[in-house]
């Protein structure tokens, strides 16, 4: 694997906000653009940071395989109400497939290969950017309407998406159906790749099976690994 430089805390939202990214830039031939992966902690929408193991984890095999990778933070809610940032986060998410796109040049990268990864909410957000790339409502205030928010991939690592199924919060009755990544799918969806433990407790495998089954019948690619055993 190629080595990697890590640069930390690179804003990427703007004045007035503190959240920022960490790039990850593989160290060897950029001779020919990179692809990008967008990595989202999770941490149940109200906490976590992008340094976290996991995501330094996903991060330095990424970038070793020959990914730029960006780790980001993003607005978050409290414990008392998990939806207070949304979309918020989203929009934040899908500032950082901006920030990628619109530098690509600089860093390496290929703009037409830009992906996204996350566990847990991550996965959810990561859902949520591969689902609602047409949603004018949920893009960045003041993005030029030229640059793309879409992303060409997408990892879900055992993120819920159905918020009218059991999970560790509740979820307001108006964003049962609106938020849930499986009423949001549809044709032109990019590929999803989903990774669920089947002895997860917080959240349901069944979360995993019913997105793949409504991905199948959209015609969206897409594969499911179910890890027996596997814990959240």
């Amino acid at each position: 694997m190629a080595a990697t430089t890590v640069i930390g805390d690179v804003p990427y939202l703007g004045e007035g906000r503190e959240e920022a990214l960490d790039l990850y830039l593989p160290t060897g031939d950029a001779t020919r653009p990179r692809p990008a992966m967008v990595v989202i902690h999770g941490g149940g929408f109200c906490g976590a940071d992008k340094a976290d193991p996991r995501e330094r984890s996903i991060c330095e095999v990424l970038s070793g395989a020959g990914y730029v990778c960006a780790s980001i933070n993003y607005a978050l809610a409290t414990r008392e109400d998990r939806w207070l940032a949304y979309p918020r986060n989203l929009i934040d998410a899908k500032s950082a497939v901006a920030f990628l796109r619109q530098r690509a040049c600089e860093y390496g990268i290929d703009a037409d290969r830009i992906g996204a990864i996350g566990g847990s909410a991550g996965g959810t957000l990561s859902l949520w950017l591969a689902l609602t790339a047409a949603r004018h409502d949920l893009r960045p205030p003041d993005l030029a309407a030229d640059t793309s928010v879409a992303v060409q991939v997408a990892v879900n690592l055992y993120g819920p998406t159905d918020f009218s199924q059991p999970l560790p919060f509740t979820t307001p009755a108006n964003l049962v159906t609106d938020a849930s990544p499986l009423h949001q799918v549809g044709p032109g969806a990019p590929p999803i790749l989903t990774v669920q433990g089947t002895g997860d407790e917080l959240v349901s495998p069944e979360h995993a099976r019913m997105l793949h089954e409504a991905l199948g019948r959209a015609g969206v690619r897409n594969q499911l690994k179910l890890v027996p055993g596997g814990k959240h």
